[in-house]
């Protein structure tokens, strides 16, 4: 018997408050506080409208706007009252009237985020009440992703927005694969949309429904069909962005064939631009726009999916320097091999700081020779501002990153950061690494970019060149 007591005193659990008092209840939350969780929960969370039949409702994977309002009363009226739970609306061939509908009504006058999933699906497949609803707000729209494959005139789904204005707009990701009326340009949010920032233009949607580029900090082209533009025409575009920061290209824009030799009459002036990002098919693009692109201030470069031949045009002696500023540079599946190539891409980019190489490990020795070997042309040291370099090592020749580091500590240009992503097996010997972490702030890190451009503030789920 002298043992019951203790039993029961282990059986009693520890109040959770510490104080001797119950713990808090989310059920006495007040509504303010709770409706914050669960926008907070929201957002990490990926679910737009659903479920998309009410058949599917007790197998589908429900959003948590619509699991916490089937916690307790208390939490539904917390969760209908706080409109920005609502905001998120997709439309699918699968949609559900009722339930966009009901999103639309508790959204109130609340910005909407509107994403049109029909990558595999035409116009005739969507619900046309749906959109009318849909698109009657466009007033609201704060974004919006549309993707699809054919865009038909009986069945319009993106020729809905071209006489509409989009006054609070900001942001539009536009993917097209067909257009039965190809044979013409149309112009989408012709009422204006002052605050369009950020534009994706991908498949036929790089020629057809442009939408106002005036306002356009951000633009990506994703040439993801094969459909051309005339050079003048990709010119005049760019230029008509006046306040462009970050340019995407990805494929050949102008087909597979050589870009006009740079004059007064092919460059493309672009005074804001600071970052540019260029992955080619054939290969002209990147020369090609290297060459005809006037950007004083263009401070970052990302080249994907490049081979040594692509930059020949612009890393020949008679090319001049015409990126003074730049001082960010990123190889991405790419790099090169020939020494004569990396003299020339030190004095061409004379000013860069931060120089990441994401290539496969067969390239990743050259970059680390050349990095410490003087200029042949003057003996100076290459890229003499440098202050970061970020690399995948996973290669034998571990001396080499020791060698870099030592050699521009003797030329009066150390390092300052050494970031990498490195396999197990190929970890650096004991002593190299402690050299190296008396030397040089060194780290390793599992990736480098998973987002562009470098102030994105957002996830871009829909970016085609991290896919």
């Amino acid at each position: 018997m002298s043992v019951s007591a203790p039993l029961l005193a282990r059986e009693t659990p520890e109040p959770l408050s510490g104080n001797g008092k119950p713990p808090v209840s989310a059920q006495s939350f007040p509504p303010e506080i709770l409706s914050y969780i669960f926008l907070l929960g929201q957002d990490g969370s990926q679910g737009h409208c659903a479920p998309v039949m009410p058949s599917d409702a007790p197998h589908a994977s429900l959003p948590l706007e619509l699991s916490i309002s089937k916690v307790s009363s208390y939490w539904r009226n917390v969760a209908i009252s706080t409109r920005l739970l609502w905001c998120r609306i997709t439309i699918s061939a699968d949609s559900w009237r009722e339930c966009v509908y009901t999103y639309l009504n508790r959204a109130g006058g609340s910005l909407l985020d509107v994403r049109i999933e029909a990558a595999n699906n035409n116009g005739c497949d969507l619900d046309s009440s749906i959109l009318d609803a849909v698109c009657s707000r466009v007033h609201s729209w704060r974004r919006c992703v549309i993707e699809l494959e054919m865009e038909e005139e009986a069945h319009p789904v993106i020729a809905r927005l071209c006489d509409v204005a989009a006054s609070n707009l900001q942001y539009i990701s536009l993917s097209l694969s067909d257009f039965e009326g190809a044979s013409r340009a149309l112009h989408i949010f012709r009422g204006g949309s002052p605050a369009l920032s950020f534009i994706r233009l991908g498949g036929l949607g790089v020629r057809f429904f442009h939408p106002p580029l005036n306002a356009a900090t951000t633009l990506h082209l994703d040439q993801t069909n094969f459909t051309i533009f005339r050079y003048d025409s990709f010119r005049r575009m760019l230029m008509s962005t006046e306040n462009l920061v970050h340019l995407s290209v990805y494929g050949d824009i102008i087909g597979a064939v050589p870009w006009p030799q740079a004059n007064e009459s092919t460059l493309i002036r672009m005074r804001s631009l600071k970052s540019l990002r260029i992955c080619g098919f054939s290969g002209y693009v990147y020369s090609g726009l290297l060459l005809n692109l006037e950007a004083p201030l263009l401070d970052s470069l990302i080249l994907k999916g490049a081979i040594d031949s692509d930059l020949d045009l612009f890393l020949s002696p008679s090319a001049s320097s015409k990126f003074t500023e730049l001082r960010h540079l990123t190889f991405c599946d790419f790099s090169l091999s020939i020494e004569s190539q990396y003299t020339q891409l030190f004095m061409s980019l004379p000013s860069v700081t931060e120089f990441t190489s994401l290539s496969p490990d067969l390239h990743a020795p050259h970059i680390l020779r050349y990095l410490a070997t003087p200029l042949q042309i003057d003996g100076s040291a290459p890229w003499p501002n440098l202050q970061r370099l970020n690399m995948i090592l996973d290669f034998p020749e571990q001396s080499l990153i020791k060698n870099v580091v030592e050699w521009r500590i003797n030329s009066d240009c150390p390092l300052a950061k050494l970031s990498f992503i490195a396999e197990e097996e190929y970890c650096l010997d004991l002593a190299d690494l402690e050299w190296l972490h008396e030397h040089v702030d060194m780290e390793t890190v599992e990736s480098f970019f998973d987002y562009w451009p470098r102030d994105l503030r957002f996830e871009d789920k829909d970016d085609y060149m991290l896919r």
